[in-house]
């Protein structure tokens, strides 16, 4: 239980701020995906992005939360792996057209 109430004061009201240099490359990678009609490397793009941004703006934050637990790190990674995994495959099947 307490994880979970860790987790809540991690979320909840707190500030969230991007380099502005960061967005600029976010803008142009999704633009220029859109332009070309390719939906799912946009949405792969976004994916990165996020998985980035939530990263390293809560880094400190989730390296005191997971300090007692040993699986918190590892944990995370295999997830974004996992789910950037599925999605590049996603990307070599064909839909029903």
């Amino acid at each position: 239980m307490e994880i979970i109430n860790n987790t809540y004061e991690l979320i909840a009201g707190k500030e969230f701020s991007i380099p502005l240099w960061e967005m600029i490359v976010y803008v142009f990678f999704i633009t220029f995906c859109l332009l070309l009609g390719k939906h799912r490397l946009g949405l792969l793009t976004s994916y990165c992005f996020v998985f980035y941004w939530g990263f390293l703006s809560h880094l400190d934050r989730f390296f005191n939360i997971t300090s007692e637990y040993q699986w918190g790190m590892p944990l995370y990674v295999f997830s974004g792996f996992t789910m950037f995994t599925v999605v590049l495959l996603g990307f070599f099947v064909q839909g029903r057209d």
